[in-house]
Parts: C-alpha cells; structure tokens; sequence
C-alpha cells in the first residue's frame, strides 16, 4: 500500500515538547510489519504555532522513516524522529496510527544518536492526502473522555502512558471516530 504521499514524522515533535502527550515508555509494537504509505522527499510542516518547517525524509530497509530537520540555524535542524506506520482494524479509509521515537544529533559526522529499547515512543494518527498527511496529535488532557474509559489517566505531567497495545489502539481508533481535527499539515515538494 504505497501511496504518492509523504509521512509528517515532525508532528511527534510537538508532543515530545509539550505536554499532554499519548506515549509508552519502549515500543507497544515490537518487529511487527509495518505499512509505507510515502515517499521519500523534502517535506513542509505547517499549522501549529510554529513557523513552517522544513525536513528530510527517508525511508529504511525495515521500513522506518527518519523524519530529520534541515532549516539551518534553527533549533531543530539536524532532530527529528524515527517513524513507523500502522493499520489499525476499525479506522476509517486513509487513516494510520503512527509510532515516532526521538532521534538527536543527526547533523553530526557519526550520526544520530542511537535508539534505546526503553525510549519513550509517541503515538498518534496521519490522514492521507494528495500530497501528503494531516497529523491528529492525541493529548492526554483533551482526550481524557476517550482514555479514562479505558482505565488510562494522565500523570503529574499530564501525559498518557500506555502499557499494552490493545489499549493503545482502541483509544486511537475512538479518537479518529471522535472527529478531531488535524492542527499540523505536510506537504511534499
């Protein structure tokens, strides 16, 4: 399932510096396959409260996106995040669940710096489009209709630490569903 589209890996960042986040500490999905709905290319991110942003993405062998800054003398050139994607049974046409981890450094000779097992993973979905994806941020504060049902409650910090899967992906299925917005847009060049 490859589309002509290119996947907004970014719009983890957001979550990785606010507050209010959907994340587990390590992976809830482990070496499962996962799905390539994009291309690799430049890509703009806009919306939010941030000026557009600019970011190269690549995809790896095993089929994870590396979504790096590339706006020189910016705060976020040479960060970024890994990606994976995910079908998830019940979300509507053009929907996927995303899995980022943080990745630092990634402008020096040696590389970004590697992937710890127990890294915090962020969670949340991307709807398709012509040219590429809105990006629907899950924020455990808003969305705590949807989480406290399932018996996931923000803490001190107000994120939302989830501990298995189905949990996860029932939460992300019902907030799809819930027709929340998309507040962050990436467009390929």
């Amino acid at each position: 399932m490859t589309a002509n589209i290119l996947p907004r890996p970014l719009l983890l960042a957001a979550c990785f510096f606010l507050a209010g986040c959907w994340q587990a500490d390590g992976s809830l999905y482990g070496k499962i396959d996962t799905i390539t709905p994009f291309r690799e290319g430049l890509v703009t991110e806009t919306g939010g409260k941030d000026p557009a942003q600019n970011f190269d993405v690549t995809l790896n062998r095993d089929g994870v996106y590396r979504m790096i800054g590339r706006d020189q003398g910016t705060d976020d050139f040479g960060e970024g995040f890994s990606l994976s994607f995910f079908a998830i049974a019940g979300l509507p046409q053009d929907f996927y669940a995303y899995e980022a981890v943080s990745l630092s450094h990634c402008a020096t000779p040696s590389g970004c710096d590697p992937v710890k097992p127990g890294d915090p993973r962020y969670y949340g979905l991307i709807r398709t489009n012509i040219g590429g994806a809105d990006e629907i941020r899950p924020d455990c504060k808003e969305d705590s209709a949807i989480t406290y049902r399932l018996g996931v409650t923000g803490d001190t910090s107000g994120v939302c630490t989830f501990k298995d899967r189905a949990t996860l992906e029932k939460s992300l299925v019902a907030l799809a569903a819930g027709g929340k917005k998309a507040e962050h847009f990436y467009r390929f060049h």
